[in-house]
């Protein structure tokens, strides 16, 4: 029984290394079929390792010619990893397996077979082909007739020369030796078809006239003036890398025209691949959209790797992006400058001891770096890369940067912005260097051009080079900001200043007058004294009122003018400090009775020469008889009361 135990252990023992290292691998099995101008294949494998074991290389072992491998040479946990065959580019089929090995203790491996054709189709055309359109296809010295004759959501009937060929979504048909067509997508109008060849070039007419098939989708052929908005956000991308490093870079294609893009392809040229099968750049893993609309954009993910690279090499890809607005071809690039480096640090340290004479060491003096931009003055819309190199020896420093307190060492430069860059390490003097982006211009007019108080002025905001609406630009008056872009006038000067991001920011004074004073009320050109004048205005105002003398009787402040002049002459109404009237004070009307004063003293006058004429003419009347009249006359007060005289008896007789 103890025999048997053993003997199962030792058994268990030989066993044990077997299950040491599982790997799995998708897809499973590794098998496909590339073209010649991209030979590769991905795939992801599941590692599980041993607690024990520390690492898992990778090696490749292949019939047919070298296939190399991309990916993690080390791994030191279990995961999940993504790795590339990179085959010859050389039509033919490439099988081989994939070693993982362990290299703990248990010293465990695990084999993947692959199974990899490269074909020599390779997809020179890719277009819209419109339904019922007849094409002359001309690849190498032959032309090909094609017809799209009808269309299903998943399939295309097409005639080539005479012969009916149906091709589903996704598929390809090989007509001959020359010429093998693909269906990538389908739409109302059209379908979208590559053609695959050989080597050979591809030229594509449509034979169908435009006015024979009016209605039928020809007005997307319609070429349109401007297809410049078809471009990526960025023109350039320069960086500095480590060897070995990699770094993934997001880059936007946008379709800034009217018109709707078909998107044929996506891809680098001009790139390097390694003899490990290391490429500069590359994209990762994307599925285009058949069509990018106006406004919509596409980011693609780009890898930048340095692993196999030359230290001190700049390599220069290029991403290319082709499509096509109607029968117009449109096209995007991007440009790659990268260097690839390898970060040295180059401080020096002090002697614990001097062996020579026992002194103490001498303290190291810092050394100096300087920081470097790629490009070297950057502008906006640039992406900036920094590094640091020591001022004498110009090697690369691996420093700690950063740019406006965050750490990086790339940048994009934005309008109108400040970026202060600073390195440190150890050894050296810290560097800083500050980069100013230049600002655009504003256009400022406002309306009206010479306000009045009250008026509602309306202010418009424009960039100069463009004549576009800035709408996140900030007015304000006087310091404080208003709302929108109308603001209610006050009387007085007033400065105004419009900042926005980007900008440089506008300043400048706005002059607001009063509305002039207007008259409501008649006023008098001529009134007697102690006569109350009032003048009604249309707004408050400072009024004054002088006499002819020029001196200053009564002011005030308001929309009425009340005045009641004492003395004859001639009074001034000014407002504002301008003539608004001149008044004409006449002298009261004293005619009248009861009123004391020189007029008196002559009416009484009159009064008593008309008492003595009366009298005078009665006594003319009463001796006018006799013959003869009394010379002289004397005043006596007439009775009020007339009294009968006493009879005389004696009267008649003296008579």
């Amino acid at each position: 029984m103890k025999r048997n135990i053993l003997l199962a252990l030792a058994i268990l023992s030989m066993m044990a290394p077997v299950f040491a290292l599982q790997v799995s691998v998708n897809p499973n099995p590794i098998t496909a079929t590339v073209t010649k101008s991209n030979p590769q294949v991905s795939f992801d494998a599941t590692i599980t390792l041993e607690t024990n074991d520390s690492a898992v290389a990778v090696s490749v072992n292949s019939t047919g010619g070298s296939v190399a491998i991309s990916g993690p040479t080390y791994v030191t946990a279990s995961g999940t990893y993504h790795y590339t065959l990179v085959l010859p580019a050389t039509p033919g089929t490439y099988t081989g397996t994939i070693l993982f090995k362990a290299t703990g203790s248990s010293n465990a491996q695990y084999q993947v077979a692959y199974n990899v054709g490269v074909t020599a189709w390779e997809k020179e055309y890719t277009d819209v082909f419109y339904i019922g359109h007849t094409y002359s296809v001309i690849v190498g010295s032959n032309t090909y007739n094609l017809k799209v004759q009808s269309k299903t959501d998943n399939s295309v009937t097409l005639y080539v020369d005479g012969t009916t060929y149906t091709i589903q979504k996704g598929n390809a048909q090989q007509i001959n030796d020359d010429i093998k067509i693909g269906v990538d997508d389908i739409y109302s109008s059209g379908v979208v078809l590559s053609i695959y060849t050989q080597g050979q070039s591809v030229t594509v007419s449509d034979q169908t006239t435009q006015t024979s098939q009016s209605g039928s989708g020809q007005s997307d052929l319609i070429p349109p003036k401007d297809l410049s908005g078809f471009h990526f956000l960025i023109a350039k991308y320069s960086k500095y890398i480590q060897q070995g490093m990699t770094y993934t870079v997001p880059v936007t294609l946008v379709n800034d025209t009217d018109y709707r893009v078909y998107l044929k392809d996506v891809y680098f040229v001009n790139t390097t691949v390694t003899p490990e099968g290391e490429k500069p750049t590359r994209l990762e893993d994307y599925q285009l959209p058949s069509f990018l609309d106006p406004g919509q954009e596409l980011t693609l993910k780009v890898t930048i790797d340095t692993r196999g690279l030359d230290v001190g090499k700049t390599y220069t890809p290029s991403l290319i992006a082709l499509g096509k607005i109607g029968d117009q071809d449109v096209r995007a690039q991007v440009d790659f400058y990268i260097t690839v480096v390898k970060a040295v640090q180059t401080g020096e340290t002090n002697s614990t001891k001097n062996t020579e004479n026992n002194t103490k060491p001498k303290p190291t003096t810092p050394r100096v770096m300087s920081i470097q931009l790629i490009p070297d003055n950057p502008q906006p819309g640039d992406s900036v890369t920094v590094y640091v190199r020591d001022a004498k020896t110009q090697d690369y420093v691996n420093a700690n940067i950063t740019v406006n307190g965050n750490k990086t060492s790339s940048f994009t430069v934005d309008w109108c912005k400040t970026y202060r860059i600073v390195a440190t390490a150890d050894g050296y003097t810290p560097a800083t260097k500050v980069v100013t982006a230049p600002c655009k211009s504003m256009s400022v007019t406002y309306s009206p051009k010479q306000p009045e108080e009250g008026d509602t002025v309306t202010f418009t905001v424009t960039d100069s080079q463009t004549g576009e609406p800035i709408n996140n630009a900030i007015i304000r008056v006087d310091g404080m900001p208003i709302t929108g872009t109308t603001w209610t006038a006050k009387a007085g000067t007033h400065t105004v200043s419009i900042s926005a991001e980007g900008y440089t920011t506008k300043t400048f004074t706005i002059s607001v007058s009063k509305p002039p004073v207007t008259v409501l009320s008649n006023i008098p050109t001529e009134i007697t004294q102690n006569t109350e004048i009032n003048i009604s205005l249309s707004r408050p105002a400072t009024w004054e009122i002088y006499d002819e003398n020029g001196v200053l009787v009564k002011s005030g402040n308001g929309d009425k003018i009340q005045f009641a002049p004492t003395e004859p002459g001639t009074y001034t109404v000014k407002v504002e400090g301008k003539e608004l009237a001149s008044i004409a004070v006449k002298p009261e009307n004293k005619l009248n009775f009861g009123i004391s004063g020189d007029w008196v003293w002559i009416l009484a006058g009159v009064g008593l020469v008309l008492v003595v004429a009366d009298s005078f003419r009665k006594k003319n009347k009463r001796g006018g008889s006799k013959g003869t009249a009394d010379v002289g006359f004397y005043l006596r007060p007439k009775p009020a009361f007339t009294t009968p005289m006493p009879q005389n008896n004696n009267e008649g007789g003296n008579e």
